[in-house]
């Protein structure tokens, strides 16, 4: 099936130059007919519970527990067309799957080569942002408000290089000031008139 998948994929390259441009990864979760109330169910000894959360809800509103797997799949943003997939049990959580699925997609179609790779806030860390970095694409990823953070100065800081506002800080940790946006869509920052500590 992945291999029929694979070629349809290439095939349709052709007709679509941009495919692959732009990238979205996310997970979805896959029920298992096992019952999910038993210690050892022998029909299904690899599924387990797992939690889903919807990324527009800040709350327990929208929490969603299944017992299965987790599809874990990266599509063209743009086309809907998926490009690559791995599946794990239930349990696993979405953030550390992000490379593994864009490499398992980029062997499987050695042309992908994303310019920019969309996740939701399950897949914000300093990891994925670095990785993505690495491939040359562009990180798009809902940042998340971490419940405790670092605070330096005042600042409640996100992996040490953000606010809680979403705003990137500058070596000295003050946040920066918004310049604007280029014709890509790109955001852009400068360091404030004022300067910080470092500047003393």
């Amino acid at each position: 099936m992945q291999l029929y998948l694979t070629q349809v994929t290439n095939h349709l390259r052709q007709f679509l130059p941009d495919l692959g441009n732009e990238v979205a990864v996310d997970s979805t979760a896959v029920r298992s007919h096992s019952n999910g109330m038993r210690n050892k169910d022998a029909s299904d000894p690899e599924a387990s519970w797992g939690v889903k959360h919807s990324a527009r809800s800040r709350g327990k509103d929208q929490t969603e527990y299944f017992y299965g797997y987790k599809c874990h799949a990266v599509a063209d943003a743009n086309y809907g067309i998926p490009l690559g997939h791995i599946v794990t049990a239930g349990n696993r959580n979405d953030s550390p799957l992000l490379p593994p699925v864009i490499d398992k997609a980029r062997e499987l179609l050695p042309w992908l080569k994303p310019k920019v790779i969309i996740a939701d806030r399950q897949y914000d860390g300093l990891k994925n942002h670095d990785f993505v970095h690495q491939t040359g694409a562009t990180a798009i990823i809902h940042i998340k408000r971490p419940a405790r953070g670092r605070t330096v100065k005042g600042q409640r800081l996100h992996d040490g290089i953000y606010t809680w506002d979403g705003v990137p800080t500058c070596v000295g940790v003050v946040p920066m000031q918004y310049v604007g946006t280029n014709e890509n869509g790109h955001y852009h920052y400068r360091c404030r008139a004022e300067g910080c500590y470092l500047k003393d």
